[in-house]
C-alpha cells in the first residue's frame, strides 16, 4: 500500500487528481465497490471510475438486435 500511495501522489503532483482511473470487472461484491469508491473518490479525488458491465451489456444488446 505504501508503494501505491507514493506512486499515486507522484502522479497527482506531476499531472492532476484526475490522472488516476479505476476500471473494474463488474464482478465485485457491493462492499468491495463501496471500498473502491471511497478509495477513488474520497481518497484520490478522481472522477474516473467505470466498470466493464456497460461493455458486457452493449455486446448482449448488439447480438440480440440480429
Amino acid at each position: 500500500m505504501n508503494l501505491i500511495e507514493t506512486k499515486s501522489k507522484e502522479l497527482q503532483k506531476h499531472l492532476t487528481n484526475h490522472s488516476i482511473a479505476f476500471y473494474t470487472s463488474g464482478q465485485l461484491f457491493l462492499e468491495e465497490y463501496y471500498a473502491l469508491a471511497l478509495a477513488g473518490k474520497a481518497g484520490l479525488h478522481t472522477l474516473h471510475m467505470d466498470g466493464n458491465t456497460r461493455l458486457c451489456t452493449a455486446t448482449t444488446a448488439a447480438v440480440s438486435c440480429r
